[in-house]
């Protein structure tokens, strides 16, 4: 027997030992564990993000509004100051 088959089985009781337990739980919190590498983007998958044309994303890192950052030579821009952008606007 499955434990899908005993999902929506009544009275049914199950009995686990502390280590599976504790097994469960640490796969549980490797599978919900959040991202800690930093994520970057395109500028032209910022362009589409944002709904922005090319030369405005210039703009803003000219100003330092929404700066990018070399990786490998090429500009990149981290989602995290994108989000960051989009929480402080006004709606």
């Amino acid at each position: 027997m499955d434990i899908k088959d005993l999902i929506g089985t009544k009275g049914v009781s199950i009995t686990i030992g502390i280590d599976d337990l504790h097994t469960f739980m640490a796969e549980i919190a490797e599978r919900t564990k959040p991202e800690t590498q930093p994520k970057y983007l395109t500028p032209k998958q910022v362009c589409e993000m944002l709904a922005i044309d090319n030369s405005t994303l210039w703009r803003w890192g000219q100003n330092r509004y929404l700066p990018s950052i070399k990786v490998g030579g090429k500009s990149r821009y981290r989602l995290s100051d994108i989000q960051k952008l989009l929480e402080n606007e006004p709606a």
